[in-house]
């Protein structure tokens, strides 16, 4: 007889469907992860992103009105932002591995490998399950381009202390754009490579179109066709090689397709 019914590794919003159902069902359920529960949306993304945005909104509305009734342009405190966020997604852990246990679960702190069809291995300890859910998440491919260790990813950027003043996001995809006017909203320089002819792949062309000609008025830098072949270190700056040429900045974060992860959260 296996010694769980179900083992999930990983604790984000899939795992989240899967645990408290399973456990209030009677089955035995083991969840493992080797990052702080709660997994990508109530941590590194969607929520935490949510908070930053909101405060962006705000300044691009009161941007909108100045001289139409409203006067005077609020401006954002980064530091007092990215720490009023920390207030959301500091309590996430303990929750929901409390809710988690409180449904009757067992809940596991380490990296989980499969082993067998039926076996998972979690620092060096194994253990068999009848049925395994794998919901670990996705990271970020791989650009294989030199200087690629110089490169942070979306993770980092929400947990920023400050600002940097330059910023260049590789990547065209919705959470590239939305950290893009972000950035600018709170004043950095920044700039998109995206590599191939339009951004926003997945939604409708003529309005992504029409979106860069919006940023472009912002004052971001939308590079298309721009695909990215190097980034080295020079001095205190980070040297971008592009299609089109060369930037110097202070940050680059790659904001690109994800892959999903080969054991919890990898």
């Amino acid at each position: 007889m296996p010694e769980y019914d179900v083992a999930v590794i990983g604790s984000g919003t899939a795992a989240q469907n899967v645990v408290p159902r399973c456990a209030q069902a009677g089955l035995r359920v083991v969840v493992v992860d080797r990052l702080p529960y709660g997994g990508t949306c109530g941590q590194r993304g969607c929520d935490p992103k949510k908070v930053l945005l909101a405060a962006a909104e705000a300044v691009s509305r009161a941007r909108m009105l100045d001289g139409r009734g409203l006067v005077g342009s609020p401006t954002i405190d980064w530091p007092a932002l990215v720490a009023r966020k920390r207030t959301f997604t500091a309590p996430v852990p303990e929750r929901i591995e409390s809710w988690f246990r409180g449904a009757g679960a067992e809940t596991m702190h380490g990296s989980a490998r499969l082993v067998g069809p039926h076996e998972v291995e979690v620092d060096g300890r194994t253990f068999d399950a009848a049925e395994v859910v794998v919901a670990s998440g996705a990271r970020p491919v791989e650009l294989a381009i030199p200087g690629e260790e110089l490169v942070t990813t979306s993770d980092r950027f929400l947990d920023l202390d400050a600002l940097p003043p330059r910023i260049a996001f590789i990547g065209g995809g919705y959470i590239s754009m939305e950290f893009a006017w972000l950035s600018r909203m709170v004043g950095a320089a920044v700039t998109v490579l995206h590599r191939s002819a339009h951004v926003l792949k997945e939604f409708d062309e003529t309005l992504a179109d029409q979106l860069v000609e919006r940023y472009r008025s912002l004052g971001i830098d939308v590079f298309t066709d721009a695909p990215v072949h190097e980034v080295r270190r020079h001095g205190d700056e980070l040297i971008v090689v592009h299609e089109g040429g060369e930037l110097a900045v202070d940050l680059v974060d790659r904001v690109v397709e994800h892959v999903t992860h080969n054991g919890a959260h990898g």
